[in-house]
């Protein structure tokens, strides 16, 4: 038997709040949850942030950059219509949290990151973690579909700055 610690508690209280938000008609699944409640987020941001590891916003995780909060990687998770035999391509691996996420709904996460350091760290944590389906590769995601045949559901988690896409 596995006890409760105060981690657990943020985690649960965390979910409890992304259950309870909605937009427009949608809902987030229970299988997303399930996934979200499986995947530990104080793993995917620097220990020293671990206090604020389960608020609901995002948080710095280095190289100006940051882990997406709770809700919206629960709704763009959402939006993608996730099929376990789908294969996911996600643009910005950042620290590796979504694709962990998307690891447990998914048949394989492939993961594209422009920051060498970001993009290596992501790769070793989710290996040491177990996830086995999960890909990551550093490098520009302007052009990633091309790297799946198979690609089903794509994800982009930010727009660099020089995407010709960015504002």
């Amino acid at each position: 038997m596995r006890l409760r610690t105060r981690r657990d508690d943020r985690n649960h209280s965390s979910l409890c709040a992304i259950r309870g938000q909605s937009f427009g008609s949608a809902r987030i699944s229970e299988s997303i949850l399930e996934a979200m409640r499986q995947t530990g987020r104080h793993r995917f941001i620097p220990e020293a942030s671990c206090s604020v590891a389960y608020a609901d916003r995002p948080v710095f995780i280095g190289r100006d950059q940051t882990i997406s909060q709770p809700f919206i990687v629960a709704l763009m998770t959402h939006f993608a219509e996730l099929k376990l035999n789908h294969t996911v391509l996600e643009v910005g691996t950042g620290s590796g949290y979504q694709a962990a996420i998307l690891a447990r709904l998914v048949r394989k996460v492939c993961t594209i990151e422009i920051i060498p350091s970001l993009g290596e760290a992501a790769a070793q944590l989710l290996r040491s973690l177990g996830y086995e389906n999960v890909s990551v590769k550093v490098g520009d995601g302007y052009h990633g579909p091309h790297l799946l045949r198979d690609l089903i559901v794509g994800l982009v988690g930010g727009e660099p700055q020089g995407s010709p896409y960015a504002r």
